[in-house]
């Protein structure tokens, strides 16, 4: 069982509430609200989903984005668990501010940005709180995972080989120390993505997660 997911998904269990109360359909969306799944006996909605595709709030890939959003608000949500469990420092204010400022510019202007936060029936402060979260979850992921995503000498040679050709068009040789700057970030990268994966798969596996047939956005 996950340890303090009270405190993780009270906004999450508020937000929904809200939502189904007082959003308007939009697009062609239905009133009625639904559950989509729990986690650790926490209710994520379709309310939440069309709100997280709709302000871009996760990263999702796939053809369908109600089942794609889905899985990463359920991973985001054991995410933060762990988070909330360790305490990591808030992050800088300003930090907070342009992650913010980056969601508000996928609109085209203010006016549509607070007319797609009257829709979800939420206000700047809740997309503050998940900025918020969103840089806890990532700094608490760069202390955790640091030692374990650094590549090996071996490990940025055979990516260099790979990507050769690539490498060779910014006309510098390959042993020079940007070129080896970049492939070195990119195999950390990489390694970085699979052991977090598997840190997350780990989650899921002691964590209490049910879900119900998805609905097409």
């Amino acid at each position: 069982m996950i340890v303090g997911t009270s405190r993780v998904a009270a906004g999450v269990i508020a937000f929904a509430l809200s939502v189904a109360a007082a959003a308007p359909a939009q697009d062609g969306e239905a009133l009625l609200d639904r559950a989509l799944a729990t986690v650790e006996g926490r209710v994520i909605t379709l309310s939440d989903v069309r709100t997280a595709a709709r302000f871009g709030l996760v990263d999702t890939a796939g053809a369908d984005v109600v089942v794609a959003t889905l899985e990463r608000l359920i991973d985001r949500t054991l995410m933060l668990a762990e988070v909330e469990r360790y305490a990591p420092p808030e992050p800088d204010p300003a930090a907070v501010r342009e992650r913010v400022d980056r969601i508000r510019a996928r609109f085209s202007d203010d006016d549509a940005f607070r007319s797609a936060l009257r829709v979800a029936g939420i206000d700047e402060s809740f997309i503050e709180g998940w900025a918020r979260n969103d840089l806890r979850i990532e700094g608490y992921v760069e202390e955790r995972f640091a030692g374990a995503a650094e590549p090996t000498d071996e490990e940025v040679i055979a990516y260099i080989r790979r990507h050769e050709a690539d490498l060779r068009k910014g006309g510098r040789p390959l042993d020079d120390p940007d070129v080896q700057k970049l492939a070195r970030a990119e195999v950390a990268r990489d390694r970085r993505r699979v052991v977090v994966g598997d840190w997350v798969r780990e989650l899921r596996g002691h964590a209490d997660v049910s879900t119900t047939p998805a609905v097409s956005r």
